[in-house]
């Protein structure tokens, strides 16, 4: 199938965001002008899974999403019983959206403009910048569009080269017995290290009786899935003895720190999502950037035209710079990331802590962050910068 139709805007990528940009320029005043078209290589959905993020109750209380649930407090733990807890109270909430109902409320939005076209099971494999538009094409497949923003995380939607991967399946379980307190996340626990990397379990009361339970690594390979599904099936049987595992189960892989993308040759095409620097690249969390970002895009096509478009903001070169030393540290000493993460939950308040790992923090926090950092390891590996990275083996004790 050929299509002649011409676009305003083509979005490449219907991810997080794919759509949230489209659903942005859809619900604004501007959107009624644009012709656009939002093209994703699968035909299907991709899985379920939860986008988490940190915000005040009062911006929760006004999100345009059902949340999956919103927490209080926050627990770290290794597997030694050291522990913190981080207390949230009234002034920051950890909260999660499922993708599949932000999905279904983009797509929603979509619909509300008749101009808004999804065009699905086209991969697009060519651009070719025109005089006046750029040429999309894939086969049997052919439009064009006069801007592009390229949100596709990769051709084939494999993973993208980078120092580590954050790795994770997680099933929702039906419990026996209620949770002592479905206002507390545990965010980081039973945190250890094996041949593999750095490890930890993560689990989110989704009320009394039911849990999310994830296991996650940091590994700078990607490992079998089905590994990852018996550490799972496993842990949950540890923690919550008698649950039943419900047909809601969730899988992903987050990249941490890829290498930065040199921007296209024409102005025209932006790229977005993963690709574009969505992503923070010590933590992996992504959802926040990208609602900030589609918005702050959705005001400025609004006012001055689709040339307005920007892609993702730069970090900080401070930022940058922690996160770098800080996936070094974690590539190069996983056996150490227990205490290292322990030292972080210790060195600051959970409002500090949330406020840092979404992009809130400034500098005086990021101060107090290295200050509670093992100054040794870090040492290391600025004295390490340009070298390859150490291959690390664990203690046969």
């Amino acid at each position: 199938m050929t299509s002649a139709a011409r676009f305003d805007l083509a979005i490449l990528g219907a991810g997080s965001a794919g759509l949230s940009l489209a659903a942005a320029l859809a619900e604004s005043e501007g959107g009624a002008r644009l012709k656009v078209a939002v093209i994703e290589a699968r035909a299907d959905p991709p899985p379920d899974r939860g986008f988490a993020f940190w915000a005040t109750p009062g911006e929760l209380q006004h999100s345009p999403w059902p949340l999956l649930g919103q927490w209080r407090s926050w627990r770290f733990a290794d597997r030694d019983g050291n522990q913190v807890l981080h207390e949230g109270g009234d002034e920051r909430h950890y909260a999660a959206v499922s993708a599949l109902i932000h999905r279904q409320h983009c797509l929603a939005r979509i619909d509300e403009r008749p101009e808004f076209q999804l065009i699905q099971g086209v991969a697009v494999t060519e651009l070719t910048s025109g005089d006046h538009a750029v040429a999309i094409r894939g086969e049997g497949f052919e439009t064009s569009a006069r801007h592009i923003v390229d949100a596709r995380n990769h051709a084939d939607h494999s993973p993208l080269k980078a120092r580590l991967y954050q790795q994770f399946v997680g099933h929702v379980l039906q419990l026996a017995e209620p949770v002592d307190n479905p206002q507390r996340a545990e965010l980081m626990t039973d945190m250890s290290a094996d041949e593999h990397g750095f490890r930890f379990v993560y689990s989110l009361p989704l009320g009394r009786d039911r849990v999310l339970v994830e296991e996650t690594r940091f590994t700078p390979r990607i490992l079998p899935w089905p590994r990852l599904e018996a550490d799972c099936r496993r842990i949950a049987a540890s923690l919550f003895p008698g649950s039943a595992a419900l047909p809601s189960a969730e899988r992903g892989i987050i990249p941490m720190g890829i290498a930065a993308m040199p921007p296209p040759t024409d102005p025209r095409i932006r790229l977005a999502g993963t690709r574009g620097g969505a992503v923070r690249a010590a933590t992996g969390y992504a959802f926040r950037r990208i609602q900030d970002w589609a918005c702050r895009n959705a005001r400025q096509v609004e006012r001055h035209g689709l040339s307005a478009l920007t892609g993702h903001p730069p970090e900080p070169r401070w930022r940058a710079a922690m996160d770098r030393l800080f996936l070094e540290v974690l590539q190069n000493h996983p056996d150490q990331a227990p205490a290292l993460f322990m030292a972080l939950a210790r060195g600051v308040s959970g409002i500090e802590l949330a406020d840092f790992l979404s992009d809130r923090g400034g500098l005086a926090i990021a101060a107090r962050i290295v200050k509670a950092m093992p100054s040794r390891l870090f040492l290391r590996a600025v004295l390490r910068r340009g070298r390859p990275a150490e291959s690390w083996q664990p203690s046969s004790s």
